[in-house]
């Protein structure tokens, strides 16, 4: 695993970057929903995740105008570095940090 770009094209599975409990960032991984539901508990993260950036983007697109649509995306960065830093279970699994589509 590791810190990885973008997705590639080709009906590939989705892939989603993961923060590991009482682990650095440097340990970051990319992992299917298969292989999340095999090996973890939290696989209802992926489902929370995917719907606030669904909510999210709803949000910023409804911005009247290009000013307003970059304070919004601003505003959505604020909540989520700080939901990350509030964040505290005591699964492996800490936190979704991004999604791929895998190549």
């Amino acid at each position: 695993g590791g810190s990885g770009g973008g997705g590639g094209g080709g009906g590939g599975e989705r892939q989603y970057l993961i923060k590991w409990e009482n682990r650095s960032y440097l340990h970051l991984s990319w992992h299917t929903r298969r292989d999340i539901k095999e090996h973890y508990r939290n696989v209802n993260r992926i489902d929370i995740y995917e719907k606030r950036l669904r909510d999210d983007e709803a949000w910023v697109a409804a911005a009247v105008d290009s000013n307003e649509r970059s304070d919004r995306r601003e505003a959505v960065q604020l909540q989520r570095d700080l939901r990350a830093e509030q964040f505290a279970e005591r699964e492996n699994l800490e936190r979704i940090v991004a999604a791929r589509e895998s190549e």
